[in-house]
């Protein structure tokens, strides 16, 4: 089966999350990405779904939209490259987030089974995960709180400070 490309871990290696967990854990799960690439608008993932894959966004742009919300909900939150996501499936949670790409992009993907015995095999890994999971849930407090800003203009605004970081 393919891998990403060794500029593709490099990158990976140094921006988002996984430049930040323990290295032992960074490695296993870079040496077991699967490149997929996507067009512009392709699903990658359901709010709701058990299954599938733990993403790793390398090029391009994903946007995540609340699962279930109404018809043309709005976008939450715009995933750059270096973002992972996709694990709730294997603590019992279901998706709690649409993602799509929103330009054409490149993610490396690893089934969740295969995530699961990788994490039950490495020292510190459900703890890196576990961080990221925090991660998670500062970007959806920080999404909430720019949607409920009363005034478009400071809403807007504050969307955009917090995708550039």
């Amino acid at each position: 089966m393919a891998r990403i490309s060794e500029v593709s871990a490099d990158f990976l290696r140094q921006r988002g999350w996984a430049s930040r967990i323990p290295e032992e854990v960074r490695e296993a799960l870079i040496s077991e990405l699967v490149p997929k690439r996507l067009k512009a608008g392709e699903t990658i993932t359901l709010g709701g779904s058990t299954g599938g894959h733990f993403w790793a966004l390398i090029e391009g742009q994903v946007g995540a939209f609340v699962a279930h919300a109404t018809a043309g909900a709005p976008l939450a939150h715009v995933m750059l490259p270096g973002t992972w996501w996709g694990a709730g499936p294997l603590i019992g949670s279901p998706r709690r987030l649409d993602a799509e790409a929103r330009t054409e992009a490149m993610l490396g993907a690893i089934p969740l089974s295969r995530l699961q015995n990788l994490l039950d095999s490495l020292p510190g890994g459900w703890r890196a995960l576990a961080s990221l999971s925090e991660e998670w849930v500062a970007i959806s407090s920080l999404a909430y709180s720019d949607a409920v800003k009363p005034d478009k203009n400071r809403r807007v605004a504050a969307w955009l400070l917090r995708l550039i970081g």
